[in-house]
């Protein structure tokens, strides 16, 4: 595609997802707890997982991502806080969050429980 440049960032099978994964537990798991939103202009992605899109996709299940992160707890890899923090993000919250949207079914994302009448200003709505 005209003004794409092909990156190795991003993996696009199986494998390379849970290269992905790995790489995170290895290198990044054990900062999550103290850093997981930090981020700085020298390292965009810092102790993020950067694993959602293969959770979104398919490729890796949140079953894999828990259980490589308690594996690596313990062995002792990776403290207790960061661990349960990266746990707590992926069941706590991004598991949750799914399985409401399934569970409430069609028309869930045009509901307004608190009545929001202003437009979103353009940092929510311009991709550019």
């Amino acid at each position: 595609m005209i003004g794409h440049e092909a990156t190795d960032l991003w993996a696009t099978t199986r494998d390379g997802a849970l290269q992905a994964l790995q790489h995170f537990i290895e290198h990044n798991l054990s900062g999550f707890g103290p850093l997981e939103d930090a981020s700085t202009n020298d390292d965009w992605s810092l102790h993020h997982s950067l694993l959602s899109p293969y959770l979104n996709v398919g490729l890796l299940h949140a079953g894999d991502v828990v259980a490589a992160a308690v594996y690596a707890f313990n062995r002792g890899l990776a403290p207790i806080q960061s661990v349960e923090a990266f746990v707590r993000q992926i069941i706590g919250w991004r598991e949750y969050i799914n399985g409401m949207y399934w569970f409430l079914g069609e028309g869930y994302e045009q509901g307004n429980g608190l009545e929001a009448n202003r437009k979103l200003i353009p940092l929510f709505t311009d991709s550019k």
